[in-house]
């Protein structure tokens, strides 16, 4: 969680902050116009060297590289500045309680489908109240909750959990960390990055990957694809991070909301959920280990429906 905001942060500055930086200064356009400017579908004004000229204080008669220098020297100057208003905006945002330390203690519950802790067995749980802050762009982290959960006794409860149960158990002893994986657990390694297990074990992607990065990964790429310039590369990034950070926020939020219990939870008590399609296995261990939170909804989906949305309406596409 610490991660979205700090990125947001920074990504909020650099779309803020003038393009400055020495690569732009040619001949009064930015990068982009070389070569596949016909690509770049929104363009951003980039403001014209008088107007940097006046707005910054710039001396008259600097020209050539002394020009660029005294540019990039004033652009730090300008970012700085810039910095400090973003964080004294965002200052008063309430994310330092996000996550109280020590964390609310909530009650024990035996009534199915309810959370309750798992693994470590504390009654705490971890950014509990991340929904109290104040997003980057919605106007409350509730605006748009998700939708419920499948009630227990339904077919598509019955559905979910007969796959959760199958693709997400752990390898057993002693193969494990070492697989053998099914795709979509690769896949599930991948954006998690990694599986926490017994001490010592090491899964692919341990430590490595998150669903930030790779999502600044695509972000990347699609930049880069589309012959976006310095400014519109950081705007679409200072976007999507900020997306990113309102939808894990959302997602968390709904979690204390609808409070539903954890499949490692479900799965060994599935004899009281009144389903006739679901089976209890008290020997279910799941691929990565339980955080310490309700369930629904999926913060890996949120975060991955946020980036998906905001790359969609930035290049008008579905791809």
């Amino acid at each position: 969680r610490l991660g979205e905001q700090a990125l947001g942060l920074v990504r909020v500055v650099l779309i803020q902050a003038p393009p400055l930086r020495r690569e732009l200064v040619d001949g009064d356009r930015p990068l982009a116009e070389r070569g596949r400017h016909e690509r770049i579908r929104r363009p951003v004004a980039v403001p014209h060297r008088g107007h940097l000229d006046h707005v910054l204080q710039v001396p008259r008669h600097v020209e050539g590289p002394a020009y660029a220098d005294v540019l990039e020297g004033l652009g730090v100057e300008v970012g700085k500045k810039v910095a400090a208003a973003v964080l004294s905006w965002r200052a008063g945002d309430g994310f330092a309680n996000g996550n109280p330390q020590p964390p609310p203690q909530f009650l024990t519950s035996t009534l199915p489908g309810i959370w309750v802790p798992t693994g470590t067995g504390s009654t705490a749980g971890t950014f509990a109240n991340l929904g109290a802050v104040e997003p980057f762009g919605l106007l409350t982290s509730t605006q748009f909750l998700p939708t419920p959960f499948p009630q227990l006794e339904t077919a598509a409860y019955a559905t979910d959990f007969n796959e959760v149960k199958t693709e997400g158990r752990r390898p057993a002893a002693p193969t494990f960390p070492n697989g053998p994986f099914t795709e979509k657990q690769m896949i599930a390694l991948v954006w998690a990055g990694g599986a926490g297990g017994p001490v010592g074990a090491t899964t692919p992607h341990a430590n490595v990957t998150t669903p930030f990065r790779l999502w600044s990964n695509v972000a990347r790429d699609v930049a880069q694809a589309e012959g976006l310039s310095l400014t519109q590369t950081a705007r679409l990034f200072a976007l999507m991070t900020a997306s990113m950070h309102d939808s894990v926020q959302t997602s968390q939020a709904s979690k204390f909301i609808y409070m539903l219990w954890r499949p490692e939870t479900a799965i060994a008590r599935a004899g009281t959920d009144n389903n006739a399609a679901t089976e209890a296995d008290t020997t279910w261990v799941p691929l990565l280990v339980t955080p310490p939170y309700p369930s629904h909804s999926s913060n890996m989906q949120c975060i991955g429906a946020g980036a998906a949305g905001i790359l969609r309406n930035v290049f008008r596409g579905e791809k």
